[in-house]
């Protein structure tokens, strides 16, 4: 074969892309693990991760981090291209092992990290109960951005971009629900021990003025002012965990509180401690992008058909909805309809938005089949079809489905 061959060129050109693919990995790959380590370090005053510098580099290395997936969703098209499919990743219970390890990994070594401190004996309970705090602290920001990265839907989010597809909302529901869980274990941590550091320092009335903003000396209390910001977002962060729970059997109770708690506990979260911003900013970001992205069908109000399948229990509803321009366009970019789904909300039985797989997907039509045992909201749909089978849906997707390895979620995303 001449080396200056067409196909040698495309040789050269497809090992280029997936050259670049793979360096950008293993950037973004160290990027988070430094990010990490400086995040992590035990909280010595002899620490390299201290001060200006450091702070200049975590927006540095945030801003960098928030980029990649962008780099890493392009890549991985031109890479796929012609291939059909997303790219394989890791799965699904490894990530929650190495989530596990980094929640409990640096917990222990900034125990340890105070065997060697240079202060007397009597104060080694308090600075013990700092390093913990301090580590909980920062394992919670960590955790928090994890968890808003995570909990975004549609093709324009951080895991769907930087897997090439392969991780989807759907797929992500599982590490989103383990990072908000030790996100909330941190942050009751880091409360609880700073509450307890502060009564071995001053007694009961320290603890008393340093968390909650009670006057002192007729001046402003602003370490208790600030605390008492973190209080609040620990018991927002508490009721987001407790209504997470039954959301299988409460779905759309479910639904309508969570992601009002949930910016309730960050924006308490900034009043407590204002460098969260630079964590939480990018999943924000992410979240609000999934919501409102102008992807075709994203979001996109279209007529549909509802019919009551006759003979089934429940009964079952199949909902035939109508396809036209850029809705049409987005139903074609999909090879096919298995494991495809979308977000579909009813608007004339509720504003909540359920995943739904596809059934059947044309240039022209997508069909999807409702279970009446779903819920209260699939029994009214079901109700609904009997009497009315025109109606409107909001359609977002279709999406095509994930590539976590041996998943076996069965809660709806």
């Amino acid at each position: 074969r001449r080396a200056g061959s067409p196909r040698s060129r495309l040789t050269m050109a497809a090992f280029a892309r997936v050259s670049a693919l793979r360096a950008l990995e293993v950037a973004t790959v160290l990027g988070v693990a430094y990010l990490c380590l400086g995040e992590l370090w035990p909280h010595t005053r002899s620490s390299p991760f201290r001060g200006q510098m450091w702070r200049r580099q975590q927006v540095f290395l945030l801003c960098s981090l928030s980029l990649a997936p962008l780099l890493l969703g392009r890549t991985h098209r031109l890479c796929n291209a012609g291939k059909g499919g997303a790219s394989t990743c890791v799965g699904e219970r490894t990530a929650l092992w190495v989530l596990a390890l980094v929640n409990t990994v640096p917990l222990l070594g900034a125990a340890l990290a105070t065997l060697w401190s240079d202060e007397e004996s009597a104060a080694y309970a308090a600075i013990l109960l700092d390093a913990i705090g301090f580590a909980a602290a920062r394992l919670a920001r960590l955790d928090l951005a994890a968890s808003l990265m995570l909990s975004a839907r549609g093709r324009s989010t951080w895991a769907y971009e930087a897997t090439g597809g392969s991780v989807g909302f759907a797929e992500a529901v599982n590490l989103h629900r383990a990072a908000g869980w030790w996100c909330v274990v941190q942050s009751g941590l880091h409360g609880s021990l700073y509450i307890i550091f502060y009564a071995v320092r001053g007694g009961p009335r320290m603890a008393w003025e340093a968390t909650f903003p009670v006057p002192t000396e007729g001046k402003l209390n602003r370490l208790g002012l600030v605390n008492f910001y973190g209080l609040l977002a620990l018991v927002a962060m508490a009721l987001l965990a407790l209504t997470s729970l039954p959301r299988a059997r409460f779905y759309r109770g479910f639904q309508s509180v969570h992601a009002g708690l949930g910016l309730a506990a960050v924006a308490a979260a900034l009043l407590h401690d204002l460098p969260i911003l630079i964590f939480a900013a990018p999943g924000l970001v992410d979240w609000f992008a999934g919501r409102y992205d102008d992807l075709p069908a994203g979001g996109r109000r279209l007529p549909a058909r509802a019919r009551v399948i006759p003979g089934t229990s429940g009964p079952w509803v199949e909902l035939k909805i109508e396809l036209a321009g850029p809705a049409a366009a987005a139903a074609l970019s999909l090879s096919s309809p298995a494991g495809a789904w979308v977000g579909l909300s009813v608007e004339e039985i509720s504003a909540e938005v359920h995943p739904i797989s596809v059934a059947a997907l044309t240039s022209t039509s997508m069909t999807l089949v409702v279970s009446g045992n779903g819920g209260d909201w699939c029994d009214r749909l079901a109700s609904f079809a009997s009497k009315r089978p025109r109606l409107w849906v909001l359609v977002k997707g279709p999406y095509p489905s994930g590539g976590w390895r041996g998943s076996r979620s069965r809660d709806p995303p």
